[in-house]
């Protein structure tokens, strides 16, 4: 569904959005998650699930969280290399999370990691 935010606010009323990011830092799949769980710890958090999964052979975290506050629904997809991470985010209003998930799952099946 189209996004549409809520005046001056980033934050999704309704719809998805699809970003991607590179950070230039050494770690591990260990130390990633472990950072992640860290990190995101709210109580406003309805869900907060981690997940490793392979994209092209890689092994990845999946982390998927809820925060009913803000209403949004987050996918993160966290793939550490020597020495960057790669991620690919999905936001979606909680309202609309179910389709915008579909969505992102047919984005994330083209993706390839070399």
């Amino acid at each position: 569904p189209n996004a549409e935010t809520g005046g001056k606010s980033y934050l999704l009323q309704r719809g998805c959005k699809i970003s991607a990011k590179v950070t230039y830092i050494k770690t591990n799949i260990d130390t990633l998650e472990k950072t992640l769980k860290e990190k995101f710890r709210a109580p406003s958090l309805i869900l907060n699930k981690y997940e490793r999964i392979e994209i092209n052979n890689q092994v990845t975290i999946r982390h998927t969280f809820e925060d009913e506050n803000l209403k949004m629904y987050i996918i993160g997809i966290h793939v550490p290399t020597k020495n960057k991470v790669y991620e690919v985010i999905l936001d979606a209003a909680s309202q609309d999370k179910e389709q915008c998930e579909i969505e992102f799952n047919k984005f994330l099946e083209t993706v390839s990691i070399n």
